[in-house]
Parts: structure tokens; C-alpha cells; sequence
């Protein structure tokens, strides 16, 4: 809960999301979620979904093959990226 303004007010919970879409053309549709909540420590959680749809044989065909490792390779690599970018 964080106050909604100032310390005599009730705490109004929050939540912020944002969402990304993304389609590879003939191949799949991607959704990622993003959801930024309030911890009580003052911190903040995020919890991320994914969801993958097929556009084609292609897409099922690389859907199928998007193991638990797959994924996490995948995610790393967009981190190694977003990390690179951040040194420039």
C-alpha cells in the first residue's frame, strides 16, 4: 500500500502493467506482460507472462522446440544485449 497523498490519507494499492505484442510475420505472435506491484518491505515485484500463439507450421514448429532451456537462453541473450546497449 503506498498513500495516495500524504500521511493522513488511506493507502490506495497499485498496480502498474504494461504489455508488449509482438508478430513474427508467418511464423508467431508474442504477448509479454509485465506487472509492477508494491512489496511490503517498500520494494517492488514484478512477475512477467509470456504468451505464444502459431501463425503457421513454422511458428508450431518453433513453438515446439521452445524448451524451459530454450527460453532461458533466449531471455539471457535479450540480456546480454539490453546490458551491451546500457554500456554504450
Amino acid at each position: 500500500m503506498r498513500p495516495r497523498s500524504g500521511p493522513a490519507r488511506t493507502g490506495t494499492p497499485w498496480c502498474i502493467v504494461f504489455a508488449n505484442v509482438r508478430v513474427t510475420p508467418d511464423s508467431r505472435f508474442g504477448f509479454v506482460e509485465v506487472a509492477c506491484r508494491p512489496t511490503a518491505d517498500g520494494g517492488t515485484e514484478a512477475s512477467i507472462a509470456y504468451t505464444f500463439t502459431a501463425l503457421s507450421t513454422a511458428g508450431r514448429s518453433y513453438l515446439s522446440e521452445l524448451t524451459e532451456d530454450a527460453f532461458a537462453n533466449m531471455i539471457e541473450g535479450w540480456k546480454l544485449r539490453i546490458d551491451a546497449w546500457l554500456q554504450v
